[in-house]
């Protein structure tokens, strides 16, 4: 029977073959658990973009999601980056097409987004909880926010009172069946509501990011 850190290979590896670009044990901006396996689905088209123009700057962008247009100076202050540094990176940007700016009649650059898109469709985070199940299930809780699916994976079936209990947490449950060599889904997770947008944008960025560069090193 597989262990913590084999799992979640055996999980990678598993979402890794349906699409997903995976990564192990990932930073999480603001958070306090990191996952075991997280996989983001990839927008082919953002990806080709990224491949042409590296990646976009999120850590300073991301306030723009859910803005259609901000300062310089709003920016700047929620962000707490200094002045000048905020300014070279969203022209940068700018010259990217990530964003594009417009200038009041007071002389004030106000900012919005241009080609800049998060560049997947899901992202999923996993946690092995065959030793601890229920740590396991409240640290996927703590990450709600900055994914869309959460799961537990387990060498072993779950029974029926802690299906219950991930289900009544949107949490889906993932098998690896020794005998087969095969995942199966338990229990499907459910969707949940993407609130912590700087750590979602930046996890979906730096994966894309990541697997690009892996990619580019193959092909030469």
């Amino acid at each position: 029977m597989p262990g913590s850190d084999q799992l979640s290979y055996i999980i990678g590896a598993y979402l890794s073959g349906r699409g997903y670009y995976s990564e192990i044990s990932p930073e999480v901006p603001g958070a306090l658990h990191t996952p075991d396996v997280m996989a983001v689905k990839p927008r082919m088209k953002e990806v080709k973009l990224r491949f042409e123009k590296g990646g976009a700057p999120v850590g300073i962008i991301y306030l723009l999601l859910e803005n259609e247009w901000l300062s310089t100076e709003e920016i700047v202050r929620e962000t707490r980056f200094e002045g000048a540094f905020v300014i070279g990176v969203l022209d940068e940007a700018k010259d990217n097409g990530w964003v594009k700016e417009k200038v009041g009649r007071n002389g004030s650059a106000g900012w919005a987004l241009d080609l800049y898109k998060i560049p997947a469709k899901e992202c999923l985070m996993v946690m092995s909880a065959a030793e601890k199940p229920s740590d396991a299930l409240e640290a996927l809780n703590e990450l709600s926010g900055s994914y869309d699916k959460g799961y537990l994976a387990f060498p072993y079936p779950v029974d029926d009172g802690f299906l219950h209990k991930c289900s009544h947490n949107k949490t889906g449950v993932m098998v690896f069946d020794h005998k087969t060599a095969s995942v199966v889904i338990q229990l499907a997770a459910k969707r949940r509501k993407i609130t912590k947008i700087r750590a979602y944008a930046s996890l979906c960025e730096r994966a894309v990011i990541n697997h690009s560069v892996r990619a580019s090193g193959q092909s030469y």
